[in-house]
């Protein structure tokens, strides 16, 4: 198995996890307050939610200077698994997805410095 590869099973795992949590625990009145709120600018959202959800593994790969594999059967799966997790996601828990968003661009950035600048 390739590296990124298993990158992209780990990033399925966790994001399967992540959206069993958010539709257990998260707010969906709240929710759906949020939509309501976000209608001029639905689709962006959902361009970005999808791009969270699809690109996180090629993303996570680039930062630790893993050479991504574009003919990987399973890279492809988990990309399309991960688009249909993040729209599911965003019924139940906008404001989930915008902090794990958050927090895999914070995690990438300090990832990309420690492997670039400091050669790791």
């Amino acid at each position: 198995m390739h590296a990124s590869e298993v990158i992209s099973l780990s990033w399925m795992i966790f994001f399967f996890l992540f959206a069993i949590a958010a539709y257990f625990f998260a707010d969906r009145d709240r929710n759906n307050d949020r939509i309501e709120w976000m209608k001029a600018v639905i689709f962006a959202n959902i361009i970005a939610i999808s791009i969270l959800g699809a690109l996180t593994p090629e993303f996570i790969a680039y930062t630790l200077d893993i050479p991504w594999r574009t003919n990987s059967s399973l890279n492809t799966t988990v990309t399309i698994v991960g688009l249909i997790t993040s729209w599911a996601i965003m019924q139940w828990a906008v404001e989930w997805l915008a902090g794990l968003a958050v927090v895999v661009l914070l995690t990438g950035a300090i990832s990309w410095i420690a492997v670039h600048l400091i050669g790791f």
